[in-house]
């Protein structure tokens, strides 16, 4: 099925074999407390990230991005969903300057930011490692999860979306979230802060200087 026939419901069943690690979205009235809720005011679904053992230790690590739509693809068979989402509702950010079509997908979660999370996050198991030891097209990917385990990596993510790269910022990363203003605003920071609130290792860094957009975006 491609990308362009799916629709909220389908949500695309392809993660069938992720480890470690365990996603589920709800309608986030139904998932928050009273001050989450308002803080995700204009973002109707919460997706939740759920590692039992954080790092490979013993300490259960949850992580929550608020979105404007249910996510596709990043579900798997037995993770909770939901089953009936509105999607008729008018874009709250539809007239803001700059933004466009293309940018409104970065308001839902997408099946690559879970696989991506799962290579680099989560401790491969041992029938994994065998497999990366004979494939040597994997050693980039070995060489990143390293140094992400020596809190060496530094990410640049170009279209954040909703901010998934704030787990590798609390995993120990250098990251810089960057997308259009309105996802930043609307999206990004918003889920910085609800994550700092969860206890994720404050994964805003140093603040305001780090939300500036670096000279060579404004140069483009």
């Amino acid at each position: 099925m491609s990308s362009s026939s799916l629709t909220p419901n389908d949500n695309l069943l392809v993660v069938k074999h992720s480890h470690g690690f365990q996603c589920s979205e709800r309608l986030t009235k139904e998932n928050t407390n009273e001050a989450q809720r308002e803080l995700l005011d204009e973002l109707p679904v919460t997706f939740s990230i759920v590692f039992p053992q954080w790092r490979g230790g013993k300490e259960e690590r949850t992580f929550l991005f608020g979105c404007q739509r249910p996510s596709f693809g990043s579900l798997e068979e037995n993770e909770e969903n939901i089953k009936d989402f509105d999607a008729s509702a008018v874009d709250p950010n539809f007239f803001d300057s700059g933004y466009t079509l293309a940018g409104s997908t970065g308001f839902c979660v997408w099946a690559g930011a879970r696989f991506l999370l799962e290579a680099l996050v989560v401790p491969p198991t041992s029938e994994y490692l065998s497999i990366e030891s004979n494939k040597p097209s994997l050693s980039r990917l070995i060489h990143y999860r390293q140094q992400l385990s020596k809190k060496g990596l530094r990410v640049l993510e170009l279209g954040a979306g909703v901010g998934l790269g704030i787990v590798l910022a609390s995993a120990g990363a250098e990251v810089l979230l960057t997308d259009l203003p309105t996802l930043v605003r609307n999206a990004v920071e918003p889920n910085l802060y609800l994550n700092s609130q969860q206890g994720n290792d404050d994964p805003q860094g140093d603040g305001e200087e780090h939300r500036k957009p670096p000279n060579w975006l404004r140069d483009c």
